[in-house]
């Protein structure tokens, strides 16, 4: 084959080539099909043919038309041209165009929510033991998956989450400190399979949620596509969103680059030698191929991690950040709650209801959720955690979902005062020692020049230092340290109620003090 090559280059440059040439257009000349032939019209620009004795005559590259090669048909001309256009006047494929990259990667959010939810099926801070890294966690015999799965799970499934987060994830959070979720994240560092493992588990920690902003990505992408199709004319518009249940394959829309050239190539055309395309056709077809049959997804199919240790602190701190980046949040005190529950008589087992019920309610706050400032506990109760209207307490019909956590202070407080009437030496049995100290009498006396709103104040996040953290964390926090300072640090702003000289460890005297 190189030999001929060879021979045939050397007759073409060392033979005629001036007479070949010249047999060319002759040849070409005194062909009668080219005078309708639309070939030869583009080639000369839409111009009528050369006379034959032109062509004769004239020297070749005089016809530069004659070796110009057919325009590609690609992404970029198409991305250039919708450009030139405006981004606005075709939002689907302005998006596409935009991040094509990340888009493939969206056929990985079932696989993803799934893996998510083995680990909080699986996995917990304070029970798995010997467990420190993804790794670890495989490597245990605690699932009860087949080893096939197992491979998967972490061979597949888990190296793409790595890739995710490593090649787009880490890099969004360093450009610009996104926002995913409503949670700014303040992690942007490579994972590894040796990786802690709560950067693996679905938390809403803006120091962790590695997993959480991966999950929120894609979804995101994905409702990003389903409003950008809904926004085509002559588009039967999508308003249902996908809440509860398991997210499948059939759910997200799973674009591919081939599949987008196949749309492109049916809608364009060459005018004047350049590339033309019909760019509502192309996005109204890829919609169709992709988008059509497609719902939104709801971040509550996000799994939530749950912590045994300190889980009610979790509880409490996360909605405060969420109702605290509300509009508006700034609500009027709640006041009442205690003569209001004196009147309906509750006793210990209803008030645990009632906290029980207003606990699971707060687990379902997260970032994302915009939440009206006159959404009541009980509408918020009803439309996200799915309660029977007939079974909500009427107090929760009467208080805003913005207040829930000011609600859930004085309930509980309630409940505490109603264990003091008994005379109990001790209101919270399962507190360790060294925070039932007595009250100096310096400490007694800083207590009574409070007035009253600053004795209720103090004794409302008194008692939930004590239920909420104390009690379930005790080792996090030390005996010595202000009273003062502890409440700041979980609410976040001054709290100028409590004495400077109230310590942790005389926190129960002082509320049992304070009743």
């Amino acid at each position: 084959m190189g030999m001929a090559f060879s021979k045939l280059l050397q007759d073409c440059v060392g033979g005629d080539l001036g007479g070949t040439i010249e047999q060319y257009r002759t040849t070409l000349g005194n062909d009668a099909r080219n005078e309708g032939n639309q070939l030869m019209k583009l080639l000369h620009q839409n111009e009528d043919l050369k006379p034959i004795e032109d062509l004769m005559t004239s020297p070749m590259f005089e016809y530069p038309q004659l070796w110009r090669r057919c325009p590609s048909i690609n992404l970029a001309s198409l991305k250039a041209q919708i450009h030139t256009t405006g981004k606005g006047e075709h939002p689907l494929l302005s998006f596409i165009m935009e991040d094509l990259e990340s888009l493939n990667k969206m056929k990985l959010l079932p696989e993803l929510i799934n893996l998510a939810n083995t680990f909080c099926l699986y996995y917990s801070f304070n029970k798995s033991v010997n467990i420190f890294s993804v790794d670890d966690f495989f490597q245990s015999q605690n699932l009860p998956f087949a080893n096939e799965k197992i491979r998967h799970l972490r061979n597949d499934v888990t190296i793409k989450y790595l890739e995710l987060w490593n090649s787009t994830i880490r890099h969004r959070v360093m450009d610009n400190n996104a926002k995913f979720g409503g949670i700014v994240m303040e992690y942007n560092q490579t994972l590894t399979m040796t990786s802690d493992m709560k950067y693996f588990v679905p938390s809403r920690l803006s120091t962790e949620c590695c997993m959480f902003a991966s999950i929120v990505f894609l979804m995101n992408l994905h409702n990003t596509m389903v409003e950008n199709y809904n926004k085509i004319d002559l588009v039967k518009k999508s308003k249902s969103e996908l809440e509860f249940g398991t997210v499948d394959n059939y759910h997200v829309c799973d674009f591919d680059e081939s599949g987008i050239m196949e749309c492109v190539r049916c809608y364009v055309t060459i005018v004047n030698g350049e590339l033309v395309y019909d760019l509502k056709a192309i996005e109204r077809a890829i919609g169709e191929r992709y988008i059509s049959n497609k719902v939104k997804l709801s971040y509550m199919l996000i799994p939530r991690f749950k912590s045994c240790v300190g889980d009610l602190q979790r509880v409490l701190d996360n909605a405060r950040m969420c109702f605290d980046n509300i509009p508006g949040s700034s609500l009027q005190p709640l006041t009442g709650v205690s003569d209001a529950l004196d009147y309906m008589d509750f006793g210990v087992p209803e008030i645990n209801k009632m906290m029980g019920d207003l606990v699971l309610s707060l687990r379902f706050v997260s970032p994302h959720l915009k939440i009206p400032v006159n959404l009541t506990i009980s509408e918020f109760m009803t439309k996200y955690v799915m309660f029977n209207e007939d079974s909500i307490a009427t107090i929760f019909k009467n208080c805003k979902m913005l207040q829930a956590v000011d609600l859930w202070q004085e309930i509980s407080l309630y409940k505490t005062k109603i264990l003091n009437e008994g005379n109990n030496d001790i209101l919270f049995p399962q507190l360790k020692p060294k925070f039932q100290q007595e009250l100096p009498d310096v400490v007694s006396k800083d207590l009574d020049k409070l007035n009253n709103t600053e004795r209720h104040q103090l004794a409302l996040h008194l008692n939930e230092l004590l239920e909420a953290r104390l009690r379930q964390m005790e080792n996090t926090f030390d005996p010595e340290w202000t009273v003062k300072s502890t409440i700041e640090g979980f609410l976040g702003e001054d709290f100028d109620c409590c004495p400077e000289s109230l310590l942790n460890r005389h926190v129960e005297k002082a509320l049992k003090s304070i009743l």
